[in-house]
């Protein structure tokens, strides 16, 4: 089994934190458990590979754009526009997909490089793995220079996380899905199946060790509360901060808000709600990254002169 699929095999069938929308939970699980054998010899592309493959279309239709993957580069034109591509399932850390660390590097390297002037991220994803995304944030939280992201058909959960941390977000179309914001973590009890095939389950546990594994025992046996308190909400929490540091209209929306408790909304209501700000085509928003990149050049032009002067 090629390292990919078992990757993401072994994340959907832990007990960790999601954030994900139900469709995208299902796509993985038939994308990771196909109906149809895996080949054992192919091997899936790196993500990096996919997100420069998809970058060449992006060039090739509309050239007029400097927009470009290799954060580090010295040979880039001025006010080039750093491409952050969010598509799929959400990981932390795999080669084969989407992964937070490698977003976090990447934007690290497209900050610190004076010839990149804007930050767009291109996201389609119903979320994935909640680990990191507190990091990743953080990271996000810090850039100087602009950011804009745009939806493509879905925005949930952990990618409406990342998006939405933008200053300015929109949709490419009216019937794109945003939203399902919160957290949550899923997973099958085989023990009553394996009972039928007379396979018993024993655990035995050292005398000082009575509460290994307690919370995945109280969940098998319908006791959710001390899992939710432990885990589950304290994420929570910090996705619902972000959401409000980064969204105005939901700023000082009330706790009972849809919004906040995992409801998910096409366009038009997510611009009312404030998730996004409008919508725009890709041209309309490489466009307006490109006038984004032109103001922060001047900005830094401007500092740079009046620095010159002070010092003089």
């Amino acid at each position: 089994m090629n390292e990919a699929i078992t990757y993401l095999r072994q994340l959907l069938i832990t007990r960790q934190g999601l954030l994900i929308t139900a469709e995208a939970y299902a796509s993985a699980v038939m994308d990771v458990f196909p109906l149809t054998p895996v080949s054992q010899f192919a091997m899936p592309k790196k993500y990096s590979e996919i997100c420069q493959q998809a970058l060449s279309v992006i060039q090739a239709e509309y050239p007029d754009f400097n927009i470009t993957t290799d954060f580090s580069s010295n040979e880039l034109a001025d006010s080039s526009i750093a491409y952050h591509r969010v598509f799929g399932f959400i990981t932390s850390s795999s080669r084969y997909y989407f992964s937070s660390k490698q977003l976090e590097k990447d934007l690290i390297a497209a900050e610190a490089n004076p010839a990149i002037s804007c930050h767009f991220f291109h996201i389609n994803s119903g979320g994935g793995e909640a680990w990191y995304l507190d990091r990743l944030s953080e990271t996000i939280s810090s850039l100087k220079k602009p950011t804009v992201t745009l939806f493509e058909m879905a925005g949930g959960s952990a990618a409406y996380y990342i998006g939405c941390q933008a200053k300015h977000v929109f949709c490419l179309t009216d019937n794109d899905l945003i939203g399902c914001i919160g957290t949550m973590t899923d997973f099958y009890d085989w023990d009553s199946y394996f009972a039928k095939l007379g396979l018993k389950r024993i655990t035995v546990r050292a005398s000082k060790s009575d509460l290994k594994n307690k919370e995945h025992d109280d969940m098998c046996a319908g006791k959710t509360e001390e899992f939710i308190n432990k885990f589950l909400d304290p994420m929570n929490e910090l996705f619902l901060q972000t959401v409000r540091n980064s969204r105005k209209k939901l700023k000082d929306a009330p706790e009972d808000e849809p919004a906040l408790r995992g409801a998910t909304f096409m366009t038009q209501v997510a611009i009312e709600k404030g998730l996004v700000d409008g919508k725009k085509s890709l041209l309309e928003t490489l466009q307006y990254a490109k006038e984004l990149a032109a103001k922060w050049d001047t900005q830094v032009s401007t500092r740079k002169k009046a620095l010159n002067i002070f010092n003089s």
